[in-house]
């Protein structure tokens, strides 16, 4: 079919092309061969009477036409999708959709693990794909590369619709044989221990609960630094280590290692989770049934 002279097949190979900068990746991205990307890249070419995608050095590099394109060729084949692809009557069992869901590993564990369980049980033909915590992931969003994020409320894009799935709050967890970690603990025992310490990114950015400690001009010791909650735990057993952890994430984790959670010393700010799709696919009956799924999963 075309569109003022334009071959609207060739919009799905030019998203690829966009996306991937890279005429091998877009192939394989659309399962097609090397020769029958450059085709389409050629007669993309011709249509918009531009290179859109040109050498320098190693890489292919966007010209500013083909930047200009970029989001308005994705954002029309997206709103395709949800208006044609979208089943008008959603049935689970007949479901085979790969649902891509980005979350931190906290989440992971104290969430995604019930939801797997009920997906096999309701969409048996349904897949799941973890997506871990990228840096920037209102992109991963916009862009289509996952169907669904998981994120903290103060995270969350304000391009797309969010909607809150559950609060938590923190504990100072430590190994369950460490006698000064006790239930009430006091602000001096909390900073003479150890800490094991969650930091994220490039910047080692500190946790949203050590964020919150209060600033009383008193130093923690951290003994070890690690890139996610579930690293820092194996630091905790057999020492006098404590960690800031979710209450919920130090639950799970108590039912099969030696845990101990006691409340900080202290007042933390509750954190909020919610999730985001996006805008053209918030009303897709498939994510709208997921979304249920998550929701049943943080109320148990």
């Amino acid at each position: 079919m075309r569109f003022k002279g334009l071959d609207l097949n060739l919009l799905v190979a030019l998203d690829a092309l966009l996306a991937e900068r890279n005429v091998t990746a877009a192939a394989e991205k659309l399962h097609l061969s090397q020769s029958a990307m450059s085709g389409c890249l050629s007669r993309l070419r011709d249509y918009f009477r531009d290179d859109l995608l040109v050498q320098e050095g190693r890489r292919m590099v966007l010209t500013p036409r083909a930047f200009s394109l970029m989001a308005p060729v994705h954002t029309a084949l997206l709103q395709i999708e949800a208006t044609v692809a979208a089943p008008a009557d959603f049935d689970p069992r007949k479901c085979d959709r790969r649902f891509v869901v980005e979350a931190s590993d906290y989440v992971s564990e104290v969430l995604l693990g019930q939801v797997s369980r009920r997906l096999a049980e309701l969409a048996p033909s349904a897949t799941l794909a973890i997506a871990p915590r990228g840096i920037n992931p209102e992109i991963a969003l916009e862009s289509g590369q996952i169907d669904l994020l998981i994120t903290p409320d103060f995270y969350a894009s304000p391009d797309h619709p969010s909607e809150l799935l559950f609060e938590d709050d923190f504990v100072v967890a430590g190994w369950s044989g460490n006698e000064l970690l006790t239930d009430p603990l006091s602000a001096d025992v909390f900073y003479q221990l150890g800490h094991v310490s969650a930091v994220f990114g490039r910047h080692e950015e500190p946790s949203f609960a050590e964020r919150h400690l209060p600033r009383e001009g008193r130093v923690r010791r951290i003994e070890v630094t690690v890139p996610s909650f579930l690293q820092g735990v194996p630091f905790l057993i057999g020492t006098q280590r404590v960690m800031m952890l979710h209450r919920r994430l130090a639950a799970s984790l108590s039912r099969h290692l030696p845990l101990r959670a006691v409340p900080p010393p202290f007042p933390l700010p509750s954190l909020r989770e919610v999730i985001q799709i996006h805008r053209i696919r918030a009303a897709d009956p498939s994510f709208r049934w997921l979304a249920g799924l998550l929701h049943e999963a943080a109320t148990r």
